[in-house]
């Protein structure tokens, strides 16, 4: 029976974890064009983004890591929220006005 499995740990977060930070780069594409997606694509950058979505962003244990992911906290307070996020942890980037933004996300080639 397999509604009596008890899963947990690193297996069953990865996923979980991997989606976000997919909707995080998505996410900075479409707020701030390349040079925020590829802001957040470096490994340090989104490690900080994570933690600001940890149920306990300031505490660390082997148990809990840093709590549970809560991306409503990074996303619901729409994109002018989202670019403050992204620039505490990198520091100022060029703001894109929305003709700029659409032409820049429309690139051949994506990395990250």
């Amino acid at each position: 029976d397999l509604s009596k499995l008890r899963r947990s740990g690193t297996s069953e977060a990865t996923p979980i974890v991997a989606g976000i930070a997919a909707m995080v780069i998505s996410y900075a594409e479409s707020t701030g064009g390349q040079t925020m997606r590829s802001a957040v694509c470096n490994t340090a950058v989104m490690r900080e983004i994570l933690r600001k979505m940890a149920s306990m962003p300031g505490h660390h244990d082997e148990h809990m890591g840093y709590g549970n992911l809560d991306p409503w906290r990074l996303f619901k307070y729409g994109q002018d929220h989202f670019r403050q996020v992204v620039e505490e942890v990198v520091g100022p980037l060029p703001v894109l006005h929305p003709r700029n933004r659409e032409a820049e996300t429309q690139t051949d080639e994506m990395s990250c």
